[in-house]
């Protein structure tokens, strides 16, 4: 029998009783019947709801194992993103298990091709003989991994390979008997991707990340390592959601230096431990209030034996820890219409002290301080608007002043429009209060040695503020201006905040000296601008092109103290835009009395899609130096760069430099491959920079060579050889 353009429809049901066969359709230019073989033949097409087929020739075979044959350009898709293409494929009705030769197969997803001389496809691996593994170009991959035999799992997405040669083009480069990887991105237990690297004193450097994820809620990550010439240690991270709300991490870790080591360097602990707390919830108190409030905890807490256990935590000196304060965070907050309360507590580790001095006894702690804040709200009549905030400080240490704060701020303000709405005054009326009690804290009165326990400052003041702010629009641009201008006068004031305050190393057998032993006091005070009488005015605009993109932001400020007969600061800020891909800004503030700037600050990013650039200078004046008439200066240049050569390769670089000692503070210089499949980064970096150790603080000087290889979807591996001179301590 032949039928010409036919659609022949297939319902069949298996003789074994509850088994069901999925329903599937065929179509082709002519069929034939011989027997219990249905034969196909001129653009054959196979469907059904799991599977479509293309192919020249079908052979139906309806038996007891009821199968499609398909031969010559096979291609066949599958509803869960698979494509094959083979030369014969063998369908199996019953449970839609395929068998394939010379067959090539990909995941849209992910990209990854399997070419192989032999495949089975069933519900739960699709298995291969004499295959290569690629994510490259299909005629002549970059990379590619042959082997004789594998399995992927369909459910995790996971690639077995068992005797994979890895080829970079056509080159071999190494073998394993068995090597297996992720083909997607989702969490499963199994090895990380090691980090590798030489130090000149540490020697080899391996890390070998352990990753376990057994549950959506949690996972668990160890990482153990060695440094050949030092120690070895192991860090581990938890993170988990313990609820819809909450969310959070624990890692701690332990190092054990090796003797020698230890002694060469004259570190003061032969094994550096931590333990770090991460945790945020947005939902607390509230399980038993309304919706209507809202909360939220956020706590970040580190304990360290030392700098070290930071330092080591990294894989090379890339990454290593330089800043030299450690700060241990709480913030609590519950709030609902117009009343705000929060808890807040500051723990700090200065890294200095601790390896100067091998404590953190001076480090003044803030724990805790609470706050109520009641919201701007009016008050009696229209315009006449208040806000209030009473704070609670608690300031402490092992040695030195400690103190407990509490402060009252009150503003009260009333504004009206004038002028047509052109101009807008506002009044504002200002209380603020504050107690402070302290212990350990010592003073010298009438020449003798007394103890201070507390101070007392009240104050308040009257502000007046008129501003306005204009715009136009013009033929090519828009612009829009601001003018403001204030006057503040000082009001009742009593008692004062003492300036310095006992730091508690003071030999007090010789008051003569006792102001050698005294520090600038911690507590909280009001800003001096509402001190004195003064008067400012400030001035910002803006304009706009025809597009509505900004292209210039201007703004100045200054004034003159009235009581005291100086001008206050100039602080001047221009930021332009000339293009989209193009930004100059510049801000300095200028002190008149004593004729200096106090800061520069001047940038320029410029990013195309062959060159991107960026250049920065700063400079700080912090004023003249004790007991000298020499200026305290910082000053820094830096830049960064980098071109795009042509669609694969750029190249880039860095440089840093510290003007006022006069010395490259860093550099860096590197080229990047980057395909779609895999690249590749060299880098060359040099730095010099202040360094913390348990020996000391010192400077230490960084020459390093990193190199990085990414291939898509196996992952990444790096290398980093650098050495290290260390003078300490400073």
């Amino acid at each position: 029998m032949r039928i010409k353009k036919i659609i022949f429809f297939l319902c069949v049901l298996s003789t074994i009783s509850y088994c069901k066969i999925e329903n599937m359709e065929l179509l082709a230019d002519e069929v034939t019947k011989e027997g219990n073989t249905t034969i196909a033949n001129g653009n054959v097409l196979v469907f059904s709801q799991s599977y479509l087929a293309t192919a020249d020739k079908a052979m139906y075979h309806d038996d007891d194992n009821s199968s499609i044959e398909l031969f010559g350009n096979v291609n066949f898709m599958t509803k869960d993103g698979y494509i094959s293409r083979s030369s014969y494929t063998k369908l199996y009705l019953e449970n839609n298990n395929i068998t394939s030769d010379a067959s090539f197969m990909m995941n849209k997803q992910n990209e990854v091709w399997i070419q192989s001389d032999n495949a089975c496809d069933d519900k739960e691996y699709y298995n291969t003989s004499g295959s290569v593994v690629s994510s490259c170009n299909v005629n002549d991959p970059d990379w590619s991994i042959k082997f004789t035999s594998g399995m992927m799992n369909k459910e995790s997405k996971y690639l077995h390979l068992f005797n994979p040669r890895f080829y970079i083009g056509s080159v071999p480069i190494f073998y394993l008997p068995y090597f297996g990887f992720p083909t997607d991105k989702t969490r499963r237990t199994g090895l990380l991707i090691p980090s590798v690297g030489y130090k000149q004193k540490e020697g080899l450097f391996y890390r070998q990340p352990i990753y376990f994820a057994p549950q959506d809620r949690w996972d668990l990550e160890l990482d153990p390592q060695i440094r050949t010439n030092r120690g070895s240690g192991i860090y581990g991270t938890f993170r988990f959601v313990d609820s819809m709300d909450s969310r959070g991490s624990i890692t701690t870790g332990i190092f054990k230096e090796k003797k020698s080591y230890q002694e060469e360097q004259n570190l003061k602990n032969d094994s550096h431990k931590g333990f770090e707390l991460k945790y945020e919830r947005d939902k607390l108190a509230k399980y038993l209030l309304d919706d209507s409030y809202k909360e939220g905890l956020w706590i970040d807490y580190t304990s360290l034996r030392d700098v070290e256990y930071l330092k080591l935590q990294n894989t090379g000196s890339d990454n290593d820890y330089d800043d030299s304060l450690v700060t241990s965070r709480l913030n609590y907050f519950l709030s609902k219409d117009n009343h705000y309360i929060g808890l807040y507590g500051r723990y700090y580790v200065d890294l200095y002290e601790l390896a100067s001095k091998g404590n953190n006894d001076k480090t003044v702690q803030e724990l805790p301080t609470i706050q109520y804040h009641k919201f701007v709200d009016s008050l009696f009549i229209p315009k006449l608007l208040y806000s209030a905030d009473l704070m609670y400080h608690r300031y402490d240490r092992d040695i030195g002043t400690t103190a407990n704060q509490v402060e009252f701020n009150l503003p009260v303000t009333w504004s009206t429009d004038l002028m047509d709405e052109y101009l807008k005054f506002v009044v504002k009326e200002n209380l603020y209060t504050t107690k402070v009690n302290y212990s350990k804290n010592k003073t010298i009165i009438d020449n003798q040695l007394e103890d201070v326990k507390d101070n007392d400052y009240i104050n308040t003041y009257t502000q007046f503020a008129l501003s306005t702010e204009l715009s136009k629009a013009y033929s090519n641009f828009f612009h829009t201006i601001n003018f403001a201008i204030d006057y503040v006068i000082p009001g009742y004031e009593k008692n004062g905040i003492d300036k310095k305050i006992y730091n508690g190393y003071g030999d007090l057998s010789n008051i003569n000296l006792f102001n050698r032993y005294l520090e600038d006091n911690f507590v909280t005070s009001m800003d001096e601008k509402y001190l004195d009488e003064t008067s400012s005015a400030s001035m910002v605009q803006y304009f706009y092109n025809k597009d509505g993109r900004k292209v210039l932001r201007h703004s100045v400020e200054s004034g003159y103290n009235i009581d005291k007969d100086k001008y206050l600061n100039l602080k001047h800020r221009v930021s332009i835009f000339p293009y989209s891909n193009l930004s100059l800004h510049n801000k300095f503030e200028y002190d008149f009395n004593e004729d200096i700037f106090e800061k520069i600050q001047s940038t320029i990013n410029y990013s195309h899609s062959i060159v991107s650039l960026g250049l920065w200078h700063n400079y700080e004046n912090k004023g003249k130096r004790k007991n000298t008439q020499k200026y305290d200066k910082e000053e820094y240049f830096g830049a960064t760069g980098l071109v795009n050569i042509n669609r694969y390769y750029s190249v880039f670089g860095s440089f840093g430099y510290d003007f006022e000692n006069d010395y490259t503070k860093t550099w860096s210089a590197g080229l990047n491959y980057r395909r779609k499949c895999w690249g590749y980064t060299i880098k060359f970096k040099e730095d010099l920079e202040p360094e913390f150790t348990s020996a000391g603080p010192g400077m230490e000087k960084k020459k390093a060579v990193y190199l990085y290889f990414d291939f898509y979807p196996i992952g990444s591996v790096g290398y980093d050889y650098s050495t290290t001179q260390y003078s300490g301590n400073q």
